[in-house]
């Protein structure tokens, strides 16, 4: 499921939209962010951070680092419903 969202919403009035560069997990293994660079994989749907060094960059993990955050699920930011696996 996949929501539109008017950027002419009032809720949005003065915001800019955030890019993130994105690709699929192959496309990254042969990229090296930049530090601080985040990076999302549209194959898996998760967030990758760079360091400026490493190919790929460092997955971002939820929980302590105990598993990875999966965009796909994140249902009703700010009252609406957003599927970021569709972007």
């Amino acid at each position: 499921m996949s929501t539109y969202i008017n950027p002419n919403n009032s809720y949005f009035q003065g915001y800019k939209p955030l890019q993130i560069r994105n690709g699929s997990t192959t496309a990254l293994a042969n990229y090296i962010p930049a530090a601080g660079e985040l990076v999302y994989t549209t194959n898996t749907n998760q967030v990758w951070v760079g360091d400026g060094v490493t190919p790929g960059g460092h997955i971002v993990t939820g929980n302590g680092g105990g598993g990875n955050l999966d965009f796909g699920t994140i249902t009703n930011p700010a009252g609406f419903s957003l599927d970021l696996g569709s972007i």
